[in-house]
């Protein structure tokens, strides 16, 4: 009888308890947000617009019970199984709201959902590929071809109907790249549409654009103390190919040397070597006319 009356007493105390935490502390108000869950989509509809991921509510309560609200876990589900084809209007309804008595909910927002349910459309819509982006400078793109020419599309009806064509955007080829390239790009779709397959299978070639010049170059040499030397002819023609945006470059030309390579025992007489060009990178050279030089050297 006696353990009766001081688990009386227990839970007399821990119900005073509570009633002041409800009712006898500060009332403050704070907004919280609550994720917004759709069930019961019909087959062959679609929303084409109004959905939201969560709601506002401002809630009103004891200031000690407000800390304890975990807003991860606060889900409203929308039964969207009575949706018709145009405009629904879904009320967010708040005693349906994962809120306790305690709290009063003061303001929700939106307070309802304006849905524009379309049906759901497929058909098949041609696409193209093209190259998006800046292309380095000198870099050609050529030969693009893709497969497939079109592909499926499902979506909302009146944004599936509008559809004429399709594109894929090709990114510009990595930065020295040069050959052929195959490379798998998305097909951009609209909003809630999709694509079967989702993806272009694109193959193109990059070439550089070059330009040729001929030039005409001393041939030069390192001298040899003590030794004077001659060459014939002192001039030789370089004709070269270089990418299109140097050959008007005055520093790059001119970078373009002839040398021939004296051998390390070189005596006085005559001989006869061959022409060697120096060039930056990206420089071709196709021929030196002549290509070989006499070369006469005599004691000074």
């Amino acid at each position: 009888m006696r353990s009766n009356w001081l688990y009386m007493l227990m839970a007399c105390v821990m119900s005073v308890t509570m009633w002041y935490m409800v009712t006898g502390q500060e009332r403050v108000e704070t907004l919280i947000e609550v994720r917004v869950e759709f069930k019961g989509m019909p087959a062959g509809l679609i929303v084409r617009d109004g959905l939201v991921k969560k709601v506002s509510v401002r809630l009103r309560g004891p200031k000690g019970l407000m800390r304890s609200i975990n807003e991860a876990s606060l889900t409203y589900a929308v039964d969207l199984s009575t949706l018709k084809k145009g405009t629904s209007i879904v009320p967010v309804v708040v005693e349906k709201l994962p809120i306790t008595r305690a709290f009063e909910v003061v303001e929700v927002t939106p307070s309802r959902l304006v849905l524009e349910v379309d049906s759901v459309a497929e058909r098949e819509v041609p696409v193209d590929a093209r190259v998006t982006g800046t292309v380095a400078p000198d870099v050609v793109v050529e030969g693009l071809r893709f497969t497939p020419a079109k592909v499926r599309v499902r979506g909302p009806e009146s944004v599936v109907d509008a559809l004429r064509k399709l594109h894929a955007e090709v990114p510009p080829p990595p930065a020295d790249t040069v050959g052929d390239v195959l490379v798998d790009v998305p097909v951009v779709v609209p909003e809630l549409v999709e694509s079967t397959p989702a993806q272009l299978q694109v193959a193109y070639r990059v070439t550089i654009a070059r330009r040729e010049v001929v030039l005409s170059r001393q041939v030069r040499f390192d001298d040899i103390q003590g030794l004077r030397i001659k060459v014939a002819p002192a001039k030789v023609s370089i004709r070269a190919e270089l990418p299109r945006s140097q050959a008007s470059d005055a520093e790059v030309l001119k970078s373009i040397e002839a040398r021939i390579e004296l051998p390390e025992d070189v005596a006085p007489g005559v001989l006869h070597l061959p022409v060697h060009t120096v060039s930056p990178d990206g420089v071709r050279v196709d021929e030196v006319v002549p290509d070989t030089v006499t070369v006469t050297i005599q004691k000074r």
